[in-house]
C-alpha cells in the first residue's frame, strides 16, 4: 500500500464527517430532516466512505481497523480463572473486562477535569449535552451509538494503525489521532476552545485505551457507554 493512499485514508477519517456535512450544505443530497438526525446521517456516511476505502481501494480487511477481539486482558489472565473460556465467549468476556476498566477510567478521568473546569469557571460541553438530551431517549441514544461507532472507528480504529504504519511509532501515531480528534470538534461554532480542550481529555483516554487494548470494538463500547450515560444524565 502506497504512501499517498495511507496518506489519503487518514484524510477521510479526520475530515469524513465535514466534508460530508459540507457536501450536504451545499447540495442538500439527505433531504429534510432534524438537524440531529441530519447530522447522524452524515457521521454514517463518513464511516461507510472510510468502509469503502479501506475495503475497496486499501484491498484490507476490517480487522486492519480495529474490528477484532482485543488482547488478553492482564489483570484477568494474572489474577481470575478463565475456566477454560475460549473462542467466541473468551473473546467476549475478555472485552467486558476491557469495557468495564475504560468506561471507569474514563469516567474517572473526566469527573476529575469537569471538576476543575469547574473552580476556574470554564466553558464546558454540558450546554450542548444538554441540548441533545432534550430530544428524548431515542434521540439521543442514536447520537450517542454515531459518534461511539464512527468516531472511534476513524480517529482510533483508522488513524493509529495506519499513521504507526508509516512513521513506525505507535505514540507518533497515537498524538497525531489525539489531536486530530481534539482539533476537529473544534471545527465550526458548536465547540469554543475551553470545549475542544475538555474534549481532548476523553478522546486522550480512548485513544489510550486502543493502544493498550488493539480492539475498536472496545473503544466503540466504551465512546458510546459514556455518551450515553452523559445523556441520561442530564
Amino acid at each position: 500500500m502506497s504512501t499517498l493512499t495511507t496518506v489519503a485514508g487518514v484524510g477521510i477519517a479526520a475530515l469524513g464527517y465535514q466534508t460530508t456535512s459540507e457536501i450536504d450544505a451545499r447540495l442538500g443530497p439527505v433531504g429534510e430532516m432534524d438537524d440531529w438526525l441530519r447530522s447522524d446521517v452524515r457521521k454514517w456516511v463518513a464511516g461507510l466512505a472510510l468502509v469503502a476505502f479501506v475495503l475497496g481501494v486499501e484491498g484490507r480487511s476490517l480487522a486492519s481497523v480495529g474490528v477484532r477481539p482485543p488482547v488478553a486482558f492482564p489483570v484477568v489472565s494474572e489474577f481470575v480463572p478463565t475456566f477454560g473460556l475460549g473462542g467466541v465467549t473468551g473473546d467476549a468476556v475478555t472485552a467486558l473486562a476491557w469495557s468495564a476498566t475504560g468506561f471507569v477510567g474514563l469516567f474517572v478521568v473526566t469527573t476529575a477535569v469537569y471538576n476543575v473546569y469547574e473552580r476556574l469557571d470554564l466553558n464546558t460541553p454540558e450546554g450542548f449535552v444538554s441540548e441533545q438530551a432534550s430530544r428524548g431517549v431515542a434521540g439521543y441514544t442514536v447520537t450517542a451509538l454515531s459518534a461511539g461507532v464512527v468516531e472511534s472507528l476513524a480517529y482510533q480504529g483508522y488513524v493509529v494503525p495506519r499513521v504507526a504504519g508509516l512513521s513506525g511509532s505507535v505514540t507518533f501515531a497515537a498524538v497525531v489521532s489525539w489531536l486530530a480528534f481534539t482539533l476537529v470538534h473544534g471545527i465550526g461554532d458548536t465547540f469554543d476552545a475551553e470545549q475542544t480542550f475538555y474534549i481532548g481529555v476523553p478522546a486522550a483516554v480512548l485513544t489510550a485505551l486502543f493502544v493498550a487494548c488493539d480492539s475498536v470494538i472496545v473503544v466503540c463500547l466504551v465512546h458510546f457507554a459514556v455518551n450515553l450515560v452523559s445523556f441520561l444524565s442530564e
